[in-house]
């Protein structure tokens, strides 16, 4: 997984920064230019999934330290990654034909605003969003074709040959995950949005499709790996706890 695109704004000294990452990149700055607080984007969004939203808050100082002082305090932070994580699925099997989804791009978005109650801050808004390609499938009978791919059921309910051939892409599709401050007990929304030609629904695509699922807390994120709704989420959701991050002194350098 590599993110191809970042956007942040209201965190610390960025009012909003907006930036298309490649497999290699280096930041040039002057001292106090933001390259540290870049980086802490990205750990941020890592200890998030890692510990817990309201660990990677209170390890920064709080609200006070973690938002723009220059901006009004009823503004939000927004964090929003794209991811390119790829994954294919098995979704539709009858008789003869069958049907598949290729991920390609992944994006999770999370505004949060800080305030006087006691934990000092609630999430507002989070959108976890999967856009796939719809990709016809020919069954392989036999195991020595080289075009075979292993393709796994996304509902596990499915039944059906796992080697296919893949065919043509037939359209485009997305499921979307979200959550604002409005919805009962916080919980998370999930739909499939499909074009009207396919001959399956939401519910082959994802097992929660028009359900909602209770995170409890407003400060609790979807994103968090120890939440037990974790799993119930698309299980394409970027994975951004294995995020590494390295500072290295050039003083103490040897030949």
């Amino acid at each position: 997984m590599a993110i191809t695109k970042l956007t942040v704004e209201n965190f610390k000294s960025f009012d909003k920064l907006e930036v298309e990452l490649r497999p290699f990149n280096i930041v040039v700055g002057s001292n106090a230019s933001g390259k540290s607080n870049f980086l802490d984007v990205f750990k941020f969004l890592r200890d998030i999934e890692a510990t817990s939203l309201e660990n990677a808050i209170g390890i920064r100082g709080g609200g006070e330290i973690l938002r723009n002082f220059n901006r009004d305090e009823n503004q939000v932070l927004r964090v929003c990654v794209e991811t390119d994580d790829s994954h294919k699925y098995l979704v539709y099997v009858q008789d003869d034909r069958a049907f598949g989804t290729h991920i390609d791009r992944t994006t999770y978005e999370m505004s949060i605003l800080f305030n006087e109650s006691d934990s000092g801050f609630e999430v507002v808004m989070e959108k976890l969003t999967e856009y796939f390609n719809i990709v016809e499938l020919h069954p392989i009978r036999g195991l020595d074709s080289s075009e075979a791919q292993l393709w796994m059921p996304r509902v596990p309910s499915l039944i059906g040959p796992n080697l296919y051939k893949e065919g043509e892409n037939l359209d485009t599709g997305k499921t979307v995950c979200i959550r604002d401050r409005d919805q009962e007990n916080h919980s998370t929304y999930c739909r499939v949005e499909l074009p009207e030609e396919v001959p399956f629904g939401g519910e082959h695509i994802s097992p929660i499709h028009g359900t909602s699922v209770a995170l409890g807390r407003p400060q609790k994120a979807m994103l968090e790996r120890s939440s037990f709704q974790h799993r119930f989420l698309p299980s394409a959701a970027p994975s951004l706890a294995d995020i590494s991050a390295y500072d290295f002194d050039p003083s103490k350098a040897q030949l």
